[in-house]
């Protein structure tokens, strides 16, 4: 049996920085869910009134949503595929590019 002496280069080698970076993600993995976790039973169903919405405000809501997107079908009405890149360059131009 030979005995493997220990070097500094050998410590930091490709694959024991590999496996340590893994060690310690899987470390902060469990962290977080022993957190949410702990956070889940503290906070529980509960720990809080529950908030159920008026059937005034429901219909509200139906009706928005009614109103912004509409009954339409789908399948009545085809867009070219050049259409498409074009409204989604311009939403992106209207959400991302910098104020002029």
């Amino acid at each position: 049996m030979s005995a493997h002496h220990l070097t500094p280069s050998a410590l930091t080698a490709p694959h024991r920085l590999r496996h340590r970076a893994a060690v310690l993600g899987i470390a902060v993995a469990l962290l977080i869910t022993a957190a949410g976790y702990g956070a889940a039973r503290i906070l529980g169903p509960g720990s809080a009134s529950e908030v159920s919405p008026s059937a005034q405000a429901t219909r509200e809501l139906q009706q928005t949503v009614v109103g912004l997107y509409g009954p339409q079908s789908v399948g009545r009405h085809t867009v070219s595929r050049d259409e498409v890149m074009r409204d989604l360059h311009k939403t992106t131009i209207a959400l991302y590019a910098p104020e002029r």
